[in-house]
């Protein structure tokens, strides 16, 4: 399913139909009974987002390390194709 933004209504779209059929199937879901207070809501949300944090920072360290490693074969591969090159340019202008 397709869902539409908050300023469109928050209306989820069916795949494959026209944006005329509604799906408000989802509104079942909501939970309106909820007798938390603003607060909970809030520490609920603060915690998910530190936690959301922490793995944007564990992901974002394994991509550091893997665009070094990256780098670093890719430098070494250069410095090996510089050598050659070298050599053979010396050869050549030896003739």
């Amino acid at each position: 399913m397709t869902r539409t933004t908050a300023k469109k209504g928050m209306v989820e779209y069916k795949k494959g139909h026209a944006k005329e059929d509604f799906d408000f199937g989802y509104l079942s879901d909501i939970n309106y009974d909820d007798k938390r207070e603003l607060k909970e809501v809030v520490e609920t949300l603060f915690s998910k987002i530190k936690g959301l944090e922490k793995q944007i920072d564990v992901l974002t360290t394994a991509l550091n390390e893997r665009v070094e490693e990256e780098s670093k074969k890719t430098q070494e591969k250069l410095d090996q194709f510089n050598k050659t090159f070298e050599k053979n340019i010396k050869e050549w202008l030896t003739r």
